[in-house]
C-alpha cells in the first residue's frame, strides 16, 4: 500500500490526467487526510517535519506525544512559535485528547 499526499506523488502514481483530476479532488477534499496546522507565513511544523524527520507523520505524533509529557523534542522550537503554541494549548497537553480532537484513531 502507497501513502500519497501530494499532487506531485499523485501524478507520478496517476498519469491519466482525468483521473488524477478524480484522485486529487477525493485527497483535498476530504479533511481526514489532512493535519490542520497553525496558518503561518512559512509553517514551522511542515519545515520542521521534514527536516526533522524526513515528513514522517509517524514520527512527529510521537514527537507531539513527547511534547505534551513536558519532554524537550526535536520539533520544541516549531511547538514554541507564537500562533503554533497557542493552537497546541487548546489540546491542554494532552495525547489522547489532541488525537482525539483530530480525530486520529
Amino acid at each position: 500500500m502507497k501513502i500519497i499526499s501530494g499532487w506531485k506523488q499523485l501524478c507520478n502514481y496517476q498519469p491519466h490526467f482525468d483521473q488524477f483530476i478524480q484522485d486529487y479532488a477525493l485527497i483535498k477534499g476530504n479533511l481526514n487526510l489532512h493535519f490542520v496546522w497553525p496558518k503561518h507565513r512559512l509553517s514551522p511544523m511542515n519545515n520542521y517535519r521534514y527536516s526533522n524527520y524526513n515528513d514522517r507523520i509517524d514520527y512527529l505524533l510521537f514527537d507531539l506525544k513527547c511534547y505534551f509529557e513536558g519532554l524537550e523534542t526535536p520539533m520544541m522550537k516549531a511547538c514554541q512559535k507564537e500562533t503554533t503554541f497557542i493552537w497546541l494549548q487548546q489540546f491542554k497537553n494532552n495525547f489522547a485528547y489532541f488525537v482525539d480532537k483530530m480525530q486520529l484513531q
